[in-house]
């Protein structure tokens, strides 16, 4: 196992290969085109959780369900924090390094799995109206 087989250590990998001079630095493009952007939502299961009213029933519920002054976190918000987060650091890092096309490749990306998720949620919620 390398550390280019794990996607979660990316940051990692690009500081290593950021110090092995130009040819590790000629890699970084690479590592972060292949950076995971995918967008995960919550599961079934977990919306089956959930009362009419949104909230967690108070059986299903933990205080890892809480969210910010005891509110029930909505984990459907929380999963699109979490991508944002993801995609602007990936943004940052290109900024970073001056990798002008990879942002724009990344981007391009990540606005398609935006695209796609929000046709999904759409369908979704069209046929179960």
């Amino acid at each position: 196992m390398h550390l280019h087989s794990d996607p979660t250590l990316w940051r990692i990998t690009l500081e290593y290969l950021a110090a092995c001079g130009s040819e590790g630095r000629s890699t970084v493009a690479e590592v972060l085109r292949r950076v995971p952007v995918d967008i995960e939502l919550p599961s079934q299961k977990q919306k089956e959780k959930e009362r009419p009213n949104g909230l967690l029933s108070p059986a299903n519920s933990s205080s890892s369900d809480l969210g910010v002054n005891g509110e029930t976190a909505d984990p459907e918000k929380e999963a699109w924090t979490k991508w944002e987060e993801r995609v602007l650091k990936i943004i940052n890092v290109c900024t970073d390094y001056g990798l002008q096309d990879v942002l724009l490749s990344v981007c391009k990306v990540s606005l398609e799995e935006f695209a796609i998720v929000l046709n999904m949620l759409r369908v979704h919620n069209f046929t179960t109206c």
